[in-house]
């Protein structure tokens, strides 16, 4: 039976506040789920707004075992260093799994992006060395990549950072639309981990039901 890590970088920034409790929500619906797909998983949920404010709020942890986000996990504010969020999140990761012996190391790895704006604080990362990045653990490791972006340009902004354009999908910034989107995402997580697709893309069905 396989396992898994998903890895989950999530906008904090102040324009997510609105949305903060939907959010929530949406995120303890799609662990629940995750957690009736059978297998092992470790989840990773980091967020990110201004450059100091990237923060691990779950850190590879057991996914049968984890405990549900609360409004004190997640708090927007602030900007969007979502480069270095991504950055930070794809090294640590990667530091994680070389630290584990090979037969505990998960043979299946989903990094999920959602942002609800574009990058515009980052710091320590650029496009370019994030989008390598991507490249590398795609092509090395078969690690799997999604991108939510808020708004009609969201092929392009995963673009920008390495993710293909089946890989990536616009959503509504609004209650329903967050719900919709990770509501998606879940699904495709789950034929991934499930075999039922060899890798993870949005399908037409996925886009119609967030446009």
């Amino acid at each position: 039976m396989s396992k898994s890590m998903i890895a989950v970088v999530l906008d904090a920034s102040g324009s997510m506040g609105h949305l903060k409790v939907e959010t929530i929500s949406a995120l303890n619906k799609l662990i629940s789920e995750q957690q009736a797909v059978p297998g092992e998983a470790l989840f990773t949920l980091a967020q990110f707004s201004d450059p100091t404010a990237y923060k691990l709020i779950r850190d590879a942890v057991p996914l049968a075992t984890i405990k549900p986000i609360t409004p004190d996990d997640y708090n927007p504010s602030g900007y969007t260093a979502l480069v270095d969020a991504m950055g930070k999140t794809i090294d640590d990761v990667g530091r994680k799994l070389a630290a584990m012996p090979e037969a505990e190391r998960p043979d299946k790895v989903v990094f999920v992006v959602m942002t609800d704006g574009h990058e515009n604080a980052s710091r320590e990362y650029r496009h370019d060395q994030v989008m390598e990045k991507v490249k590398h653990q795609t092509e090395k490791y078969g690690w799997q990549f999604l991108f939510l972006g808020a708004g009609p340009d969201a092929i392009q902004q995963g673009g920008a950072v390495g993710i293909g354009a089946a890989a990536a999908m616009s959503y509504n910034a609004s209650q329903t639309g967050v719900h919709k989107a990770i509501a998606s995402t879940s699904d495709v997580l789950r034929s991934y981990r499930s075999g039922a697709s060899a890798s993870v893309s949005y399908s037409n069905s996925h886009r119609s039901d967030n446009s």
